[in-house]
């Protein structure tokens, strides 16, 4: 008795499914109809909304080639600190990106801010390299300033000679892609007046040279 019980308990929860089923069945054409229009209008709203997220990185662009750490004469310290910041707006920025990447991925526009990744991308390499020139920068300075120190009778005219040949090599080896800021232009420039410097400043300490 309780075995037939079962069975027929099981029987009626299988018709039970069964009915649900072919109630899902034929709602789903009437859902799909009503759902459809709104995703299509949300997904051609995300569509334009990523089209204008991509513009945006045009002013972004403006933006952050105008801030300080692109100077030499903002010097070491107010480069650093500029730096800082920007690392700050970069990462804050990703974590849009990353919504909206969420949302491209939902509405099937894989590709749609594609153009905002590269330019993430180009930013971080922009820091990285920014702040390897002004590392290079703040030991040049340093150099400098400390040459500068020394009494005349004290220099040692061909150490003064390597180091600015050792700098210029330096100057040299700085990642390309910042090499059109102000900021390496003018260190450029400065190692290589530095550079030219030294041989006069030899034959300055030749003993034909005397106050006239």
């Amino acid at each position: 008795k309780e075995e037939k019980v079962g069975v027929t308990s099981m029987v009626k929860n299988l018709k039970a499914a069964e009915d649900l089923w072919n109630e899902v069945l034929e709602q789903y054409p009437i859902t799909e109809k009503a759902i459809i229009p709104i995703t299509n209008k949300m997904a051609d709203k995300t569509e334009f909304e990523m089209e204008k997220y991509c513009r945006k990185f045009k002013i972004l662009e403006m933006d952050f080639r105008g801030k300080p750490m692109w100077s030499y004469e903002v010097g070491p310290k107010a480069a650093m600190e500029n730096m800082a910041e920007a690392h700050k707006e970069v990462e804050a920025e990703k974590k849009v990106m990353g919504e909206m990447n969420h949302l491209c991925e939902i509405f099937g526009y894989p590709n749609a801010i594609d153009d905002a990744k590269d330019f993430m991308e180009m930013l971080d390499g922009y820091l990285t390299s920014m702040e390897q020139l002004w590392g290079v920068i703040d030991d040049f300075q340093s150099i400098y300033f400390r040459a500068k120190d020394v009494l005349w009778r004290e220099i040692d005219l061909e150490q003064v000679e390597n180091v600015a040949k050792k700098q210029c090599k330096i100057v040299k080896k700085c990642p390309e892609n910042i090499k059109f800021s102000k900021a390496f232009q003018s260190l450029d420039q400065a190692t290589k007046d530095y550079l030219t410097v030294a041989p006069l400043l030899q034959q300055l300490a030749e003993p034909y040279i005397r106050d006239r």
